[in-house]
């Protein structure tokens, strides 16, 4: 998964695995750390579907900015960034994908039917879309479907994703009892603002460069 289709594919020719270690490895230590912490199975899992979700946006944050962080902050590290911006987005796949294990696994214990139909349809849409771009995300994919329909899946999926953590954040800054204090869902819902912001402006100021 790309996430950054203003640019063509261009992956660094070095896989890096470390980066898949980490979020990994983050990705378990958050899930047994939330089983070791909460001792009630339904709560550990609860926390671990909440966390793993928390762990999987700014990495794809990250990669959704990749171009934009490389064109206002020309260095080593931000260059990198848009060169391995696929494997971000496969690192962001892999982890919530994660996160879908431990909320099924929490939703089965619970029994919790309070999930509204457009939640289910509009969450399970984003879980198709991330599955989607995460399989078309190697030069065979781009090659085969072309680039105009590759482009425009990958934009669609991504801008989809960014959708879906937005007004789920907004929503729970809203929610008259939030799960938790409202200023983390504020936070998060910022920073998908800002985010989006970002990119706008990077596309007007290459626009006009």
């Amino acid at each position: 998964m790309t996430i950054d289709t203003t640019l063509p594919l261009s992956p660094s020719r070095r896989m890096p695995w470390n980066l898949f270690i980490f979020v990994a490895l983050a990705c378990t230590t958050v899930v047994f750390g939330s089983l070791t912490i909460w001792t009630d199975p339904v709560e550990g899992w609860l926390h671990a579907a909440r966390y793993t979700a928390r762990l999987s946006f700014p990495i794809f944050l990250t990669a959704f900015l990749a171009s934009s962080l490389a064109y206002w902050l020309p260095s080593e590290t931000t260059r990198w960034l848009r060169a391995n911006r696929r494997y971000l987005g496969l690192s962001f796949a892999f982890a919530h994908f994660v996160h879908l294990g431990a909320l099924i696994t929490y939703l089965n214990l619970s029994g919790d039917n309070s999930r509204s139909l457009q939640t289910l349809i509009g969450g399970g849409g984003a879980y198709v879309m991330i599955a989607l771009m995460a399989l078309t995300s190697n030069n065979w994919s781009q090659h085969t479907l072309g680039p105009k329909a590759w482009g425009w899946l990958h934009w669609i999926g991504v801008y989809y994703v960014w959708f879906i953590f937005t007004f789920s954040y907004l929503g729970r800054v809203t929610k008259e009892v939030p799960q938790e204090p409202r200023i983390i869902y504020i936070t998060l819902f910022g920073l998908a603002v800002t985010a989006l912001l970002i990119r706008i402006v990077t596309r007007i100021a290459k626009w006009r460069a």
